[in-house]
């Protein structure tokens, strides 16, 4: 092979590699940089409100009118026992904003979209800890935008932040009260796994922080929080896998080689 067609090669790749690292990625209508901070850091940071509620079956999603009244979980978990108490956290809320931008703006989504989540079977035990065996997560990119306010008001509004794309399906693998939190309310701090969704492949590591708190009225009894928030923070990537250029590489010099041989032929 010539000097020339080499170097020709080399920067054919080269080019290709640099074109990942384009300074903003745009995956199913949500726009963020993914070299938002140092990227010793996360560089995925978002913020967002929610409502939770308690309920007593574990249907996939979160339902609002299965929503079960607070001091009836809590005398549940004070009456003792061994085990699950057969009841299950879950809610939904927005994410209004990622990195740098906000629903209010510098809009971070593309007009006419929102970004939202819901969370559920995570299961409460009589020790006030929860078995997160079979709990999920999910992020939507929906285009029925708004629908969803703070608190959550009616089961269709719930409904509603559950349809759309799946932008990224997590599982939770380890969740935990802080500051001397409870199951009436409080802060939590948890370890979130990307398994799935159409920005998958961008979230490296695939594992993200997430801390909330939201707060339950025991006084009036309430079945629904009064509104939390909180933040998910993971690092995104946008240069393709090794692999993938070390095959590129390869077929670009396989097509240089069979060229050269048909020259000679």
């Amino acid at each position: 092979m010539k000097t020339t067609t080499k170097l020709k090669l080399i920067g054919a790749i080269s080019m290709i590699a640099l074109s990942g690292t384009a300074s903003a990625l745009s995956v199913s209508h949500v726009n963020w940089d993914p070299n938002y901070i140092d990227s010793t850091d996360n560089d995925f940071l978002s913020e967002f409100k929610f409502t939770q509620w308690y309920s007593a079956s574990d249907t996939g999603s979160a339902v609002f009118n299965n929503g079960v009244a607070i001091n009836t979980v809590t005398s549940t978990v004070a009456g003792g026992g061994v085990g699950a108490t057969g009841f299950y956290l879950e809610g939904v809320g927005e994410i209004d904003r990622v990195n740098g931008g906000f629903s209010s703006g510098p809009a971070f989504m593309d007009a006419g979209y929102e970004l939202t989540f819901a969370f559920g079977g995570i299961s409460l035990n009589f020790d006030s800890t929860y078995d997160t065996t079979n709990a999920w997560v999910r992020i939507y990119v929906n285009d029925l935008a708004p629908n969803y306010t703070t608190p959550a008001g009616s089961g269709a509004e719930v409904a509603a932040a559950q349809t759309g794309t799946v932008w990224l399906d997590l599982v939770i693998d380890s969740l935990i009260f802080t500051n001397g939190s409870n199951i009436q309310g409080g802060s939590v701090s948890a370890t979130l796994r990307a398994v799935g969704g159409t920005a998958y492949s961008y979230f490296d590591p695939k594992t993200l922080e997430y801390n909330s708190s939201a707060f339950f009225d025991t006084t009036a009894n309430d079945k629904y929080s009064n509104g939390g928030n909180g933040q998910l923070n993971g690092n995104t990537i946008t240069v393709p896998e090794p692999e993938s250029l070390a095959l590129l590489g390869i077929g670009l010099l396989g097509l240089a080689g069979q060229r050269k041989l048909k020259a000679r032929a």
